[in-house]
């Protein structure tokens, strides 16, 4: 009876001894923690786009797989437009997931973003861009004091090693993520850390974009750059209408066919989201490759190009 008490005990001692709270406060979901990000997009040859855009951890949700996550609320400060994913921190593995909510041809019901426990060298099959298979691999290549904020905290930095082209990130301590840079062949993005409200200690200053309670309505027709992208296979496409309208919005390959029709209707001024999920207008799945999206408003006509990788 002695041996068994001193076997459980030991083994309640080790699973205690493996809740690292130093590693685990590299992503602190904590409900109220809050994080406005400036997001800086170029894409060859001349295209510039800048926005601001905050996350907030908004509470709990328990989900259909019998899984509890918190619900991470994204809003940019210069528009309406929000949305939602569902992220959880598993402590005693140190691993971070993401519900797999928007990739259904990924046949398991969350997804590894970050391992938590990982230490300089090691590597993870893990992805913060977006979710193919179990192949995509980060790696951890270093963990340094830096200056942010007027304080020095501990920076991991990770690189994406499978996932072509490519994507780096960093996790601040106490903060979580600091900064996120994504490039393929004609197009760049980064998000950067301006300001952090977590567990109750402000870092940085309040990003002011000179927003008025009553949303300005758009002076132009504006579409923006889809987004995420590329993608599996859900993304979404953006656009601005400076007045009511007519819009159309289709999808076609590199040859110039036909692949789906979004919109078809008279939209109201305002700003408007589509979604794509990459399934053609015969209800099958388009395959990889180059494609674009073209939104027609009264007079103008407008095209963007995007990838569908799958």
């Amino acid at each position: 009876m002695k041996r068994i008490l001193m076997f459980l005990l030991l083994i309640g001692t080790r699973g205690f001894a493996q809740i690292d709270s130093t590693a685990l406060s590299f992503y602190p979901l904590t409900t109220g923690n809050y994080w406005e990000y400036k997001e800086t997009i170029f894409e060859y040859p001349y295209i510039f786009d800048e926005h601001y855009f905050s996350v907030e951890v908004i509470g709990d949700t328990l989900l259909t797989n019998g899984k509890t996550y918190k619900i991470l609320k994204r809003a940019y400060l210069d528009s309406l437009y929000t949305d939602f994913c569902y992220e959880r921190v598993d402590s005693l593995t140190g691993n971070a997931f993401r519900c797999n909510n928007i990739h259904p041809y990924y046949d398991h019901d969350e997804y590894l973003i970050d391992s938590l426990y990982a230490t300089v060298g090691d590597t993870c099959y893990s992805n913060r861009i977006f979710h193919i298979d179990d192949s995509s691999q980060t790696l951890l290549y270093s963990e340094d004091l830096s200056d942010l904020f007027n304080q020095k905290l501990l920076v991991r930095k990770l690189f994406g090693i499978t996932w072509v082209p490519g994507y780096e990130y960093q996790l601040a301590q106490k903060i979580g993520l600091r900064k996120l840079i994504a490039w393929s062949e004609s197009r760049s993005t980064e998000i950067a850390l301006q300001y952090a409200y977590i567990d109750g200690i402000e870092y940085g200053e309040r990003v002011d974009v000179g927003i008025t309670t009553q949303p300005q309505r758009p002076r132009i027709f504006k579409l923006y750059q889809n987004y995420p992208n590329p993608f599996n296979p859900d993304t979404r496409i953006r656009f601005n209408l400076p007045k009511s309208g007519h819009t159309h919005i289709t999808i076609y390959d590199i040859q110039g066919r036909e692949v789906a029709v979004l919109l078809d209707a008279y939209e109201s001024a305002g700003e408007h989201v589509v979604h794509w999920n990459g399934v053609n207008r015969q209800g099958h799945a388009a395959s990889s490759g180059v494609y674009f999206y073209q939104v027609k408003y009264n007079d103008s006509v407008v095209t963007k190009k995007m990838v569908l990788v799958q």
